[in-house]
């Protein structure tokens, strides 16, 4: 998860703040990945094979150490002044993104659940970080597009990839404007034709999707869409899907895809 001394944490780079990750014990580098539980049951004193149920995923944590490079101008002295602005840096009270230099196209949102400086009694040492994830893995970066079917007089067909490695179904945000007609719908021809529609929209309404969640959003006030939804909310199979689309709108997706390495 993190070999590089340099990180980013809070969109502020490590060396800003005049340290870098660094290692106090020897030999190889254990980086955390994935951790999960295999749910399964034993019915039968007489069945070898218990009953499997699934897969959990639990969420990960991961200790970093940093620290200040030497140099003999302070002789690796951590001032009072470096200390405040460097754990009012580190210690926030949500998850904030991190990303390791080693691998800054994966974002990880972390909480630092734990911190612990150890000091020579002249203001020299480090800092331990038990560094908390709010999900069992990071994310690539968000994939943004914009989709103009307003003269879309059938169907239209886009293409939208899922790269995860860790997850078989992934749920996008869409938000499209309606530019003629009162329905929509979006049928994933790789994903067995599933289908999800909405209807009784307005001209010149602007309406959010989170397929995960099953939030709508209406840009009118007082518009509801909920139970206008057959609610077969869109997902996307690993790999390229054909997004066939009805409907004259303008689209905009968003995407941001679990990933482990």
């Amino acid at each position: 998860m993190y070999i590089s001394t340099d990180f980013i944490y809070d969109e502020i780079l490590s060396t800003d703040m005049g340290v870098y990750i660094v290692r106090v014990d020897s030999g190889m580098l254990e980086i955390p990945t994935l951790s999960r539980k295999i749910q399964e049951e034993k019915l039968n004193n007489y069945k070898d094979i218990p009953v499997f149920y699934g897969v959990t995923k639990d969420t990960l944590s991961f200790p970093i150490t940093i620290t200040k490079l030497y140099d003999y101008e302070n002789n690796n002295v951590f001032s009072y002044e470096e200390r405040v602005k460097i754990l009012r840096w580190l210690c926030k009270g949500e998850y904030k993104e991190f990303v390791s230099a080693d691998n800054d196209f994966i974002k990880y949102y972390v909480l630092f659940e734990e911190v612990k400086r150890y000091d020579n009694s002249l203001n020299q040492g480090y800092i331990t970080l038990t560094c908390r994830l709010n999900a069992p893995y990071g994310f690539s970066p968000k994939m943004e597009a914009n989709y103009d079917l307003s003269d879309n007089t059938t169907i239209e067909i886009i293409e939208l990839e899922n790269t995860s490695n860790i997850i078989d179904n992934y749920y996008p945000e869409m938000e499209f404007t309606v530019i003629e007609g009162t329905s929509v719908s979006f049928k994933n021809l790789t994903n067995g034709g599933e289908e999800f529609t909405i209807e009784n929209l307005q001209i010149g309404e602007t309406v959010y999707i989170n397929m995960e969640t099953g939030r709508i959003k209406s840009s009118l006030a007082g518009v509801y869409h909920l139970g206008d939804c057959n609610k077969n909310w869109t997902s996307l199979v690993y790999g390229i899907n054909r997004i066939e689309i009805s409907g004259k709108i303008n689209l905009y997706t968003r995407m941001q895809f679990p990933m482990i390495l």
